[in-house]
């Protein structure tokens, strides 16, 4: 037996038989004599329940005061609601179904209220709103929203179309389907997007790995032939862009049907044996596909299918071949013998909005999927984004012959060290789609001394440990002969990741001395970087006395150039912006830092507002609530930040301002002194 009472009348209390009670799981809040008892359940399923309650007494009602057409179509909508309710309750619909079967629920059961002129119930999308735990404000705000939800339901329960909102950030789902042509050997292929008017690469690369077996009898990991190339805008979307593929083969040096019949045996290549080696390039136009753009948020956008051929040419041409093939210039290059009449296939879609939003609404999509992200900054960057990628591009190297008839086969490690000379672990990624590694070896351009690589790879060096760090490319020769020392080291270069005024690297092209070496051992103890990097290397001052680092000689007719790319939210390339972020340290120097913020452009600011702002605040007043010497001044700093978000060109920050002040702001004791300066500034005009 329970004891309790019935729903309808909760004074009359007695005993049940068990048999006649299903028991639900509940929290109890209030306990005590005021104590309400919550059943744990979904808020939608428990809020039709109640609602068909409610209804129910007012359908008796309607049929007793013989309002026949009232009582019919509130029959129907009743019935509808229990249907749905029951199809919550199946636990068989996917995470889409059910947020559209919700939405489909609340906006019925607003029309219905309004209809029987009840009480609108305020809700964010399909939930409802708890009133205690909002400000009157917001409270007012979703009460307005909620009200043109309801009055734009129509009698069937669906709502009319809003005007579609701009949509400032797209995503490119990519999935490779087949790779016909049989290599023979490892294959790596790497995508990447490429924008042919600034001839140069928008995306960082992605890695799909495809064994000598071939493609189909290939599968490492799930979903590791797809990926979503991320935060495109509508800049992005407007340039001529291609797909661009590029072909790798993991194998012996040189490529020859007898040793790819040796590399297909069930034998596998030694390791010393093994080098990453030009194979093809194939490119696609895709501006079709981008052309979507302007779609909404969740509608048909469907994916389609693409297949382009690889095409080889000279290996000295193997970075510009994708220009090539672009361009035309067929007398460059030429079809990949033995591929079908297909050489690569792959489907892709569009996606729109914030990445959050667009996880949450493609969940199967999401799920164990690497994400390809973009060679840059999306638009809008909003509070709590974290992001702290330096790109580095290998580009071209300058070699000496060295007295040899033929040129070097040059394979470029590089690795990144901590302050102490420790190799850094797992912080270099060669592409997404793989995992990271302590080292990243280049590809290898045959008997070439002036070789281009374009590889670009990623280093996610913590941002503790970037201070003091540094790159460190080491060349070695690689020889087709079958011994396992056919890898000699001749030379090394490094470059440091922060300049001596504790900036970071600056971004673009660095030219970096080669000093010669032929025992690694040598390099352990890092001595050389008492040696400049370059010869813009400024960091370093060389003493008279001699060191190990006088070991290290420079040649001075080679070189190899280096690009760099710094998208870090933390770490910033501008002096003027870090000595206001840097204020604590530097107290005796606020009142310049804020002068000298208040000459920069816009770029730099928005793309840190939130520490901006944070800093910003926390000199406006003590933590007591009194001002500061530097008030005033701060708070001339703040409006020209603010006057700044009003311009067309920052409009879309506007979004991102609203979201530092809802989740970010901290300085509850600013307000009077904001009210003081701003009080001042309107007095003195």
């Amino acid at each position: 037996w329970f004891r309790g009472f019935s729903t309808k009348n909760r004074s009359i209390k007695g005993i049940f038989p068990a048999s006649y009670i299903h028991l639900k799981p509940c929290k109890i809040d209030n306990e005590g004599l005021f104590e309400s008892v919550i059943p744990i359940e979904d808020p939608v399923v428990r809020e039709v329940t109640l609602v068909l309650r409610e209804w129910g007494n007012i359908w008796k009602r309607l049929f007793v005061d013989r309002e026949a057409y009232r009582f019919s179509s509130l029959r129907k909508v009743m019935r509808e609601l229990l249907d749905w309710r029951r199809q919550l309750l199946t636990g068989t619909l996917t995470q889409d179904q059910m947020r559209e079967l919700k939405l489909k629920i609340t906006s019925k059961i607003d029309w219905g209220n309004r209809k029987l002129n009840l009480d609108l119930v305020p809700r964010v999308g399909a939930h409802m709103v708890d009133p205690d735990t909002m400000s009157v404000v917001e409270l007012y705000h979703v009460h307005v929203q909620s009200t043109e939800n309801s009055q734009a339901a129509s009698a069937r329960g669906t709502m009319k179309r809003k005007e579609v909102q701009k949509i400032l950030t797209h995503h490119l789902y990519f999935c490779m389907r087949d790779f016909g042509h049989h290599v023979g050997e490892d294959t790596e292929i790497y995508f990447s997007l490429y924008d042919t008017k600034k001839a140069k690469y928008i995306s960082e690369r992605f890695l799909v790995r495809i064994s000598k077996e071939g493609f189909s009898n290939y599968v490492e990991k799930l979903h590791s032939n797809c990926t979503i190339f991320t935060d495109l805008g509508n800049a992005d979307l407007s340039c001529d862009t291609w797909l661009v593929a590029h072909v790798m083969r993991m194998g012996r040096m040189l490529y020859s049907d007898s040793s790819r019949k040796l590399s297909s045996s069930s034998h596998s290549v030694p390791v010393h044996q093994l080098f990453k080696r030009p194979h093809g390039c194939a490119v696609l136009n895709i501006n079709d596909i981008l052309s979507n753009k302007d779609s909404a948020p969740g509608g048909p956008n469907d994916e389609r299918e693409f297949t382009f051929k690889v095409y080889q040419g000279e290996e000295k041409d193997f970075h510009q071949l994708h220009e090539l093939i672009i361009k035309r210039q067929s007398n460059k290059y030429n079809p990949l013998s033995g591929q079908p009449n297909y050489g690569i296939v792959i489907s892709l879609k569009m996606l729109h909005g914030e990445l959050p939003q667009v996880r949450e609404e493609n969940p199967i999509l999401f799920k164990n999927i690497s994400l390809t992200r973009k060679l840059g900054f999306s638009d809008v960057i909003m509070p709590g984004d974290v992001r702290n990628d330096l790109y580095l591009t290998l580009g071209k190297g300058e070699f000496e012959r060295g007295g040899k008839s033929t040129g070097k086969n040059i394979e470029v490690t590089i690795l990144v060290l901590d302050s102490e000379g420790k190799v850094l672990e797992n912080c270099l990624w060669g592409a997404s789609g793989m995992d990271a590694t302590n080292e990243y070896q280049s590809m290898i351009v045959y008997h070439h001394n002036s070789p281009w690589w374009s590889e670009t790879i990623r280093l996610a060096v913590p941002i503790d440990k970037f201070y003091g760090s540094h790159v460190r490319l080491e060349y070695r020769h690689c020889s087709t002969r079958d011994k396992t020392d056919n890898k000699k080291l001749f030379g090394f270069s490094f470059a440091r990741l922060m300049e001596a005024g504790g900036a970071t690297l600056r971004d673009g092209v660095h030219e970096l001395y080669i000093y010669k070496c032929e025992d690694r051992v040598r390099l352990e103890s890092s001595s050389y970087l008492q040696l400049p990097s370059s010869a813009r290397d400024t960091s370093i001052h060389i003493s008279s006395t001699p060191s190990s680092a006088g070991a290290f000689s420079r040649s001075s007719k080679e070189s190899v150039y280096i690009h760099t790319l710094l998208c870090s939210t933390k770490l910033t390339q501008n002096v003027d912006l870090l000595s206001l972020l840097q204020w604590k340290e530097h107290p005796e120097m606020i009142q310049e830092a804020l002068n000298r913020v208040l000459r920069l452009n816009g770029e730099e600011l928005v793309k840190f507002l939130q520490d901006v702002l944070d800093a910003l605040f926390s000199m406006f007043s003590t933590e007591d609530g009194n001002s500061t010497t530097h008030s005033g001044l701060v708070f001339h700093v703040l409006v020209s930040i603010f006057s700044l978000l009003e311009d067309s060109k920052f409009e879309h920050f506007k979004p991102v301002m609203d979201a530092y002040i809802k989740g970010h702001f901290a300085a509850a004791l600013v307000y009077k002194y904001v009210q003081y300066f701003d009080s001042n500034m309107i007095a003195t005009r």
